[in-house]
């Protein structure tokens, strides 16, 4: 889409000015320093069983959770935390993590 512009100078003379966006052939291709292409990937970051919920469940008071922790990492999977997860789908989970098979969307109308 061309847009005109129409520029003056302090001696009265004036012209105009088209402007027109570049036109892009190619998307920008992102690359390290070291000149390897950027890859995007979804990677795990935690499995469900592992996540502060879950944890919170497992012991009773903040206490045991901390001594928990400290004494051997249950939340990092060492060997799950970090791996590519492939094609992924969006699932719906319910407060507990459990998956929801016929979830309800509702709109919600605001009062001022």
């Amino acid at each position: 889409m061309n847009r005109k512009v129409r520029l003056e100078d302090a001696k009265r003379r004036d012209g105009l000015v088209y402007l027109s966006p570049l036109l892009r052939t190619t998307k920008p291709e992102l690359r390290f320093p070291d000149n390897v292409p950027v890859r995007f990937e979804r990677i795990i970051k935690s499995p469900m069983d592992r996540n502060e919920t879950t944890l919170r469940r497992q012991h009773q008071d903040d206490d045991s959770l901390a001594r928990a922790l400290i004494d051997g990492d249950p939340e990092i999977d060492m060997e799950a935390a970090g791996r590519i997860a492939g094609p992924c789908d969006r699932v719906w989970v319910d407060p507990e993590g459990e998956p929801l098979y016929a979830a309800t969307m509702m709109a919600h109308t605001y009062r001022y």
